[in-house]
């Protein structure tokens, strides 16, 4: 599938989010979208303060090494 296919079949969905008032709200899974996005949060974080790991046998100019 091509790039161009994608992006039409993409634009033929159509999705509709709608709230629905409850007399008691589910806490529960409310904290654990809370949690769920403060992980993400400090993942992201954390990323571009980490160096990224290098392939084994990669060389200092970024080629790899044969053998």
């Amino acid at each position: 599938m091509n790039r161009q296919q994608r992006r039409k079949r993409g634009q033929e969905r159509r999705f509709r989010v709608e709230a629905v008032a409850r007399q008691s709200p589910d806490l529960h899974k409310l904290a654990q979208v809370f949690l769920g996005m403060a992980v993400a949060r400090a993942e992201e974080e954390r990323r571009p303060a980490e160096t990224p790991p290098t392939p084994s046998g990669a060389s200092e100019g970024g080629e790899l090494e044969s053998n």
